[in-house]
């Protein structure tokens, strides 16, 4: 096993207002298919590392109170919290360091799952020194 995690899903109760929210606060157009009748939107991801979804599944459930996953923000960590509340969320806990693992924020999406994003550093923010 070379990694803890291959594979994620984070339920929904409403398929269109989560894909709303996840493209919204990445900025971009994630891809949806129907897999085995469960409305399906993927994040980005290759065959070599852990990759994810949000389903509509009458088997899951939204919660805060479960297992928190924390989404790859990439260099825009400021950015997709700041866009969160905008998209129907509430941010739980702003950007924060995490010592030498980077930075890290909490936030409830549209759903009301508590989902984290991560970023190694912030060297995007820094002021050019052109």
């Amino acid at each position: 096993m070379n990694t803890a995690s291959n594979w994620f899903e984070i339920p929904c109760h409403d398929f269109g207002r989560a894909v709303r929210f996840y493209r919204g606060i990445f900025g971009m157009d994630l891809p949806t298919e129907d897999v085995m009748n469960q409305p399906t939107m993927y994040f980005p991801f290759d065959c070599d590392a852990a990759g994810g979804s949000v389903i509509l599944s009458k088997h899951r459930q939204p919660s805060e109170h479960g297992t928190i996953v924390y989404l790859n923000a990439g260099e825009d960590i400021v950015g997709i919290v700041g866009r969160v509340s905008v998209f129907g969320g509430t941010v739980l806990r702003n950007v924060h360091s995490i010592g030498p693992g980077g930075y890290a924020a909490l936030f409830l999406d549209s759903e009301g799952n508590s989902v984290g994003v991560h970023a190694n550093d912030l060297s995007s923010l820094a002021p050019s020194s052109a």
